[in-house]
């Protein structure tokens, strides 16, 4: 047997312990209990009580193998014993260079000491810090201190050296059995020997695809045997004996009496990795940017070995989100919460970051530092009653349906005197749909003017009035924008002036602001037009947005009408919005700023207030909306159907990752394309949002019976509340207190896809991560569908180099241990790589290779093919090399990264790892099933372990299997909370329902910030969110007719 077909199973004994790893491996996840008698998923058979006592003797016998760096430093702390910490250390934990081409020891980290001995790799100080904290542990003083060179690899075998525990858990093949019987799983085998044969094979196959140059640019470094910077060691103190010295480095390094030195204390060690994860969300209309929902900055000291959970908070309380049309749970708060597996206590002002509230519809909600909640940048009006509505005698209303199912009201409530009353708020108007109440949201109670000035940044822009992008916003653009501003302001103190780039395509850009809250635009463009001309219907849509001034910035108005008459650009758009088109200069801007004067003077004192709500999704015809004050009412008609500016929808969310210098993109959910959305994006968009994702995060990759721990940590955080629950002695207080304790996750194909796929140093070799291993997995249901989809994607984040003399062996250990993820990814989900070039002929990709396919591929597939290449080299900034079908037939693609030499398999979307969508109709028949779905939603509405639970983060998961799932759920959810499989009176289930969602709304008052930190006055913030409910598409918390 050669090394490198022994490299993955030495990690493995086959026997008992490949048993146990199958044993947890297939165990699945915990659900919590049946109450009819019967037993769910993970029931123990052959009488015994419960399955979690044979998790934790499971648990305890993985920490009995020699793999389980924490574990062994554990016992040996106990123990007492400083000579075997000090052998434990230089021996198990493996030595990493803290460069990624040269040999290094020195001062450097890259993970912290806590990471380094769960993963049993660290480098030279984090090796020396682990000692040092270990012996402290035992009650001696112990620093770490400065050591000397050491020389060259060759001579001393520091690196290259075989650092692979094996995983060989002191337990005996019956007692497995036993386990697997009482957990009622089947006997599961392992074979490593088929996917390293694959491994082997796909490697071998994928070289001789690529030319011997391309090869060699692959990892390409020149090997120096020197190994660079000093070696630290540890100083302690043995009572009775004196000072001692503990090398950890060397590998005949002992401990020696200190004697008369005193080595200087090591400088303050550096390089730890910062990490960032960031959501944002993008919208379909183009001229709006996206934006960051959420921001939390990290180290991988706080992360690694960790999970970070992303979540969205649904607004409204539980009974609301459980029986709510899933088309009205539109607005959400997103939260990234660190979860610890390992038990360990966490801040939670740096474990829990809360981020800035939004709706599907792309309005952003946050409470500014003054304390004042915003809706889109504007304040937001939660006041009480002004005391002013009963001196509205008469109100005009005019409905703007034009963005429908997003409805605007115009409304001009007037005094007997025919004047505005002024300083209405939003709780002195009701509103109704056909007769029936809507909550609704006030904009702006000010009714200040809103001047938007576009400005097109287009080259053939002359630079005075150029918009801002290639170049800076023009002077004489800027200097006009200024003198409005200040016009605006005297006539009203909170007139807004703000000013947006645009490109050429000019009605485009105006029909985006139809339903804005603009109420004069002045736009300074050359005529240069593109884009389709609009439609009658967008005509007339138009002409029920803000007038709107072109301005010809060439002042070149006269000539364009003597040639094309009416129909010149700036006539025809001043027309459709009932504005005028005027010539301007850089001498010459007096006309343009007299009919903007006129407009402040005459038109501000009779704009009117604007109430937005959510119209009925499934709505025809021609409808009324309603308004009404304490003595007066006004009505105005619209037409569903007669919509014609764009919809303002988020289009996409992405998530970002970065670690140290380097980040990675994905979609969480959605497209990337912009203007018209597909609807079964936007289905798959609403499910993510409703979903669960979690990001895990290691250092170097741990061992298998590391990770096997963390599978089981989280199955037995459901323990508590599974028993209470079941305790008929338990009152309902006592599973509130439980679920505030909250419960943790860890998806098995997420935990496969984190653990050491080979030996990661050895004779001749050393792996050398500068990195960080990310694996993300989703889970989520695709709304209107009976589909729900999962996901997982290793993110291009490890920058696992190897240090090898040998060019070969650099080049075959790093392409087999990132192939080895490769075939774990393809083993657990139907969509992947491998499948889709199956039985396909490869070819390097490259920009010729579509180009080639031109007669079968579609120009709409030629643009996506150039947009994947560019993400590509996005992903791979110091080059890639890339293997695909070579009849372009599909965009899956083998990468390897020039950089480090590692694999990645990446699917057509340009994300990595694999999907898989099945259906739920088989869920909706079977009770048992239904409260198996208990379990994913506790813990996916669970923020880290001891944080608290977040009050339904993804709970309204539930809501996608439609209301008859819903009221299931309902039903077994309290079958499980009362003990009673029976049924429940109505009344007492709805009052049990009641409590929870006070209880609910009590968490997530505390999860509320400002921020990104925990707000002290969520409460404020809770009022003005119930406020807007209508805005958000909460129609109302009752329960809905199935």
């Amino acid at each position: 047997m050669t090394d490198q077909k022994a490299s993955r199973r030495s990690l493995l004994k086959a026997g008992a312990g490949a048993g146990l790893a199958a044993l947890v491996l297939g165990g699945g996840g915990f659900a919590l209990h049946s109450c009819r008698g019967g037993s769910g998923q993970g029931a123990v058979k052959g009488g015994a009580r419960d399955p979690y006592d044979v998790w934790r003797q499971v648990q305890a016998a993985l920490r009995t193998s020699p793999d389980h760096a924490f574990a062994r430093a554990g016992v040996l702390v106990a123990a007492g014993d400083v000579g075997a910490l000090h052998r434990f250390v230089r021996d198990e934990i493996r030595l990493v260079s803290s460069s990624a081409t040269r040999l290094r020891l020195g001062d450097e980290v890259g993970w912290g000491a806590r990471a380094a001995l769960r993963a049993g790799a660290g480098t030279a100080r984090e090796k020396a810090e682990i000692l040092a904290d270990l012996i402290r542990q035992t009650g001696r003083e112990a620093r770490v201190v400065e050591g000397g060179d050491i020389g060259h690899e060759a001579d001393r075998g520091v690196f290259f050296r075989d650092y692979s525990p094996v995983f060989e858990p002191q337990v005996k093949t019956s007692q497995v059995d036993q386990w697997r019987e009482a957990l009622g799983q089947p006997d599961v085998k392992i074979n490593l020997a088929a996917g390293e044969r694959q491994a082997q094979t796909l490697q071998r196959d994928l070289r001789a695809l690529i030319p011997q140059n391309e090869q060699n640019r692959i990892a390409s470094t020149n090997y120096s045997d020197r190994i660079e910077g000093a070696a630290p060691i540890v100083l302690f103190v043995e009572p009775g004996q004196g000072a001692f010295l503990a090398d950890p480095i060397r590998p005949d390094g002992g401990l020696e009496p200190a004697g008369s030195r005193t080595p200087r204390d090591a400088r303050p060690a550096r390089g730890i990795l910062p990490v960032t994860v960031s959501l944002t969300a993008t919208v379909l209309d183009e001229t709006v940017a996206p934006f960051e929902i959420a921001r939390a900055e990290w180290t991988a000291e706080e992360v690694a070995g960790r999970q970070v959970r992303i979540g969205f908070k649904p607004f409204g309380d539980t009974l609301s989100v459980l029986n709510a049309r899933i088309g009205d749970l539109r607005a959400f708060t997103p939260f990234l919460s660190i979860q610890a597996l390992d038990g360990e206590a966490l801040d939670p002002e740096r474990a829990l970051v809360m981020g800035q509230s939004f709706t599907l519809e792309g309005d952003r909600i946050r409470q500014a530092q003054t304390g004042v909640v915003e809706f889109n940048d504007r304040p937001l009006d939660a006041s009480p009653p002004s005391g002013r509505a009963a001196d509205v005698a008469v109100i005009e209303a005019e409905a703007d349906a034009s963005r429908y199912p997003d409805m605007r009201l115009l409304i001009r409530p007037k005094a007997a005197d025919g004047r505005i009353v002024e300083g209405l708020v939003a709780s002195d108007f009701r509103l109704t749909d056909e007769g029936k109440a809507v909550a609704h949201l006030l904009h702006d109670r000010e009714r200040a003017p809103h001047i938007l000035f576009l400005a097109d940044a287009s080259a053939s822009m002359p630079k005075a009035f150029i918009g801002e992008g290639a170049w800076r916003l023009g002077d004489a653009m800027k200097a006009l924008i200024n003198r409005v501003e200040t016009m605006a302001r005297a006539v009203h103190p909170k007139a807004m002036v703000t000013v947006q780039s645009t490109d050429s395509r000019m009605w485009r850009n105006l029909l985006a602001h139809v339903g804005s809250s603009a109420n004069l635009i002045v736009y300074a463009t050359d005529g240069d037009l593109e884009g389709a001309p609009p439609a009658a219907a967008e005509i007339e849509a138009l002409g029920a947005g803000p007038r709107a001034i072109v301005m010809d910035v060439n002042a070149r108005l006269a000539r364009r009408r003597e040639q094309e008459g009416e129909h010149n650009i700036f006539d025809a758009m001043a027309r459709a919005t009932g504005g005028v088109a005027l010539n301007v200069s850089t001498e010459d801007t007096d006309e343009v700023e007299g009919v903007i004067r006129r407009f402040l003077n005459e038109e501000t004192q009779h704009l009117p207030y604007v109430l937005t709500y959510r119209g009925p999704v499934a709505a025809s015809g021609v409808r009324k909306a309603g308004v009404a004050t304490e003595k007066a009412h006004g009505e105005a008609s619209y037409e569903v159907g007669a919509a014609s500016a764009p919809a303002r929808k988020i289009s996409a969310l992405h998530l970002t990752v970065r670690v140290g210098d380097r980040q990675i993109q994905r979609r969480l959910a959605g497209q990337d394309e912009r203007g018209v959305m597909a609807p079964d994006r936007q289905n798959e968009l609403h499910g993510a949002v409703l979903g669960d994702h979690l990001i895990a995060f290691e250092g170097p990759p741990p061992s298998l019976s590391t990770v096997l721990d963390d599978l089981i940590a989280a199955r037995l955080s459901t323990e508590l509340l599974d028993k209470t629950a079941r305790d008929r002695s338990r009152s309902l207080d006592d599973i509130i207190a439980v679920l505030d304790k909250g419960v943790m996750t860890l998806p098995k194909e997420q935990a496969a896809l984190l653990m050491r796929s080979a030996p990661l140093s050895g004779r001749g070799f050393a792996f050398a991560e500068q990195g960080m291993r990310v694996v993300l997995h989703s889970r989520y249901p695709i709304v209107n569908t009976d589909q729900f989809a999962s996901r997982i994607d290793i993110l291009p984040l490890s920058r696992a180099h190897v240090i090898a003399p040998d060019r070969e062996v650099q080049l075959s250990r790093s392409l087999n241990a990132s192939l080895m993820l490769a075939m774990g990814e393809a083993a657990l989900f139907p969509i992947n790589t491998g499948a889709a070039l199956s039985g396909k002929r490869l070819a390097l990709l490259s920009s010729d290779l579509p180009r080639q396919q031109r007669p079968a591929l579609s120009a709409d597939e030629q643009v996506e093919w150039t947009a994947f290449m560019r993400r590509l080299r996005d992903m791979f900034p110091s080059g890639h090399v890339a293997l695909t079908a070579d009849d372009a037939s599909t965009r899956a693609c083998w990468v390897i990264d020039n950089a480090t030499g590692e694999l990645f398999a990446v699917l057509p979307d340009g994300s990595g790892g694999g999907q898989m969508t099945t259906g739920m109709q088989r869920q909706l028949a079977e009770l048992d099933k239904v409260i198996s779905m208990l379990n994913l939603l506790v813990t996916a509405t669970s923020a880290a372990g001891g944080l608290g639970v977040l009050g339904g983060a993804s709970l309204a998961i539930v809501a996608a299997y439609g209301q008859t799932l819903a009221r299931l759920y309902a039903a077994a959810s309290m079958s499980v909370l009362m003990t009673d499989s029976g049924g429940m009176d109505p009344i007492v289930r709805q009052a049990l329902a009641g409590l929870a969602c006070n209880v609910v709304k009590t968490f997530f008052l505390s999860g509320l910030s400002v921020g990104g930190r925990v707000a002290a006055n969520a409460v404020n913030i809770f009022s003005a969110a119930e406020g807007v409910d209508g805005a958000l598409g909460i129609q109302s918390p009752t329960f809905c007719a199935v």
